[in-house]
């Protein structure tokens, strides 16, 4: 994951972190959760050119 990836990545958690104690934020937080986590562990992220978390180690 490059820097520029990482930094998305951050910006995602840090949202995610701001809305996962709100009830009427539950689908978002449900998503945005999924989408953050594919990017860690899955392949391929929804961003296919760009190399998972785990595949950079």
């Amino acid at each position: 994951m490059n820097l520029g990836a990482r930094k998305s990545w951050g910006a995602g958690h840090k949202q995610l972190t701001g809305i996962i104690t709100k009830p009427e934020e539950h689908t978002n937080a449900a998503a945005l959760f999924l989408k953050l986590h594919a990017c860690l562990y899955a392949s391929p992220c929804p961003n296919p050119d760009q190399p998972t978390h785990e595949e950079s180690c």
